[in-house]
């Protein structure tokens, strides 16, 4: 989960790079690497099927976890 979390906060911080430089395209790339990320972790954690496969849950994991 850590792992998880680390990754993540990396691609976050890449991506606000990005932005200051104003690179809205490679920040659009890591936002959608971020999501795909996170969607391939739940899915490898078994989070999603432990709370429903409702979008109000994984935006209540992803605060709780970052």
């Amino acid at each position: 989960m850590s792992q998880v979390g680390e990754k993540l906060g990396k691609a976050e911080v890449e991506k606000r790079r990005a932005i200051e430089h104003e690179d809205y395209d490679q920040a659009r790339v890591k936002k959608q690497q971020m999501d795909e990320y996170r969607r391939s972790a739940y899915e490898d954690l078994g989070i999603s099927q432990l709370l429903g496969s409702s979008m109000v849950h994984h935006r209540f994991i992803y605060f709780i976890l970052f």
